[in-house]
């Protein structure tokens, strides 16, 4: 799939029984190439809801910014993007001031993106802006990236002020929380992220 540069507003009804408006479910071998120039920006409408979701796939996305993504409601996964059970390639992606800013019940997971199962390779992206804002008990954690049972890869990233604000204690990973599986960082730059 070739996106020619320009911004994508998501502005739909969401799917139905999902929290997102894209869902990519099942597919093997999906490759999205954006504009090399960086003018590629998914974002969202007027609704909070997930950018995207792909579960059981294979995927590489490659020069494409994912912003604004919301979800209010506890035990959220992935505010931006979610990969769940997939094996997933970001190549040159931003993903910028994704997050909950004003969230109930408690659990938000990865306000930019969050993985569980499968695999993450992230190269040469970019993870800003995205936040966890929280006025009630903790338990929220990876504002820039949350993954769980993840064979996690970065190389050459930045994570720039991502951050958590809670009312309470508990919540972990300005910018990155990996939990189970493996992680390999390799020669990425983190500023400003915080809890």
């Amino acid at each position: 799939v070739y996106l020619t540069a320009g911004e994508y507003t998501v502005c739909q009804t969401k799917v139905p029984e999902d929290l997102s408006y894209v869902v990519v479910s099942g597919v093997k071998g999906l490759t999205v190439n954006g504009d090399p120039a960086g003018g590629t920006v998914f974002t969202l409408g007027v609704d909070q809801k997930r950018l995207l979701h792909v579960k059981g796939s294979t995927a590489t996305f490659n020069d494409i910014t994912f912003r604004g993504g919301r979800l209010n409601s506890g035990g959220s996964y992935g505010h931006g993007v979610y990969g769940e059970n997939s094996a997933l390639v970001f190549n040159r992606c931003m993903f910028d001031n994704n997050g909950v800013v004003s969230g109930t019940g408690s659990g938000h997971y990865g306000g930019g993106l969050a993985a569980n199962g499968g695999s993450l390779k992230l190269n040469d992206c970019a993870f800003t802006k995205n936040v966890v804002i929280y006025n009630s008990n903790g338990g929220q954690s990876g504002a820039g990236v949350w993954v769980k049972n993840v064979a996690l890869e970065a190389t050459g990233c930045l994570f720039a002020t991502n951050y958590i604000h809670v009312q309470h204690c508990g919540s972990w990973g300005g910018a990155i929380y990996a939990k189970g599986g493996s992680a390999l960082i390799t020669n990425c730059g983190f500023n400003g992220n915080y809890v």
